[in-house]
């Protein structure tokens, strides 16, 4: 395991506000808040000492994500009182919604951004107009999209640790769950991944619990993707302490695990 792309920028990236995407029609980008209320994006397809943007935000950032926006994709950025789509290609603001409790969780679903905050869910077109609003019992910490009976459902979890299945604005299911939850990932139909505060993974396959599993340190990132290029999709997580292992989704095992010398944030 190696970088492809590496740069510095000699301030102290916030742990958990980070993201990729192609936010340039050049290529992947890297997206980092460098402070409370700045980011800073790294275009992957040029010199780092020629392009890179500062993103001003105003206030203080709480989520970062990307999503497709025409033929490249946006910087959805959630902070403390709003939600903004932000164009970095174009160094343009698409829209800023104010949202009194903040955001705390972002995930798009077919051109859709859902913003978690204080014991509700929110959804925005790409013109920042109120598409969608429900309510849950607490903070939401983490959202995805999944496939639950053959429909398109928002899962989501909250600081009450808790997490509901909504499909529309109706939760239809609900999961007690026994520590607060940093992360969840989709691995197929009725089949998720969940990653705790506490420092530990799951796998959930309907209403079971397939394994549990102890992660090396405070986990900051999960993500799934075919690593093994077997076509089948394994869990990526990356911890705190600069390691980063790669799980077999079947049942739990540890099939590459590196350690690469730097905190990861």
């Amino acid at each position: 395991m190696y970088p492809i792309a590496q740069y510095e920028f000699h301030e102290n990236a916030i742990p958990f506000l980070t993201t990729v995407g192609q936010f340039t029609i050049g290529g992947n980008c890297f997206a980092v808040a460098a402070s409370a209320k700045r980011i800073c994006v790294f275009d992957s397809s040029v010199d780092s000492e020629t392009k890179n943007t500062y993103i001003k935000v105003g206030q203080k950032i709480t989520c970062i994500t990307s999503c497709k926006y025409r033929d490249h994709e946006a910087l959805v950025i959630g902070a403390d009182n709003s939600v903004q789509l932000f164009d970095v290609d174009k160094n343009t603001q698409i829209f800023n919604t104010l949202i009194p409790d903040g955001a705390s969780a972002l995930c798009i679903v077919d051109s859709q951004i859902y913003v978690g905050s204080n014991c509700s869910i929110l959804g925005y077109d790409f013109s920042g107009e109120e598409t969608f609003w429900t309510v849950t019992g607490d903070i939401v910490s983490a959202m995805c999209e999944i496939v639950w009976d053959g429909q398109k459902c928002l899962l989501a979890a909250s600081n009450d640790q808790m997490i509901r299945l909504f499909n529309g604005e109706e939760a239809i299911r609900e999961r007690k769950v026994h520590s607060n939850v940093s992360f969840l990932a989709s691995l197929g139909p009725n089949k998720y991944a969940i990653s705790y505060e506490s420092g530990s993974v799951s796998l959930i396959d309907g209403v079971q619990k397939v394994w549990d599993i102890a992660a090396p340190g405070q986990i900051v990132g999960m993500q799934v993707a075919d690593y093994s290029g077997s076509g089948r999709k394994d869990i990526a997580i990356a911890t705190a302490e600069g390691n980063i292992n790669v799980v077999d989704v079947s049942n739990g095992n540890v099939t590459r695990s590196d350690d690469i010398g730097i905190r990861i944030s």
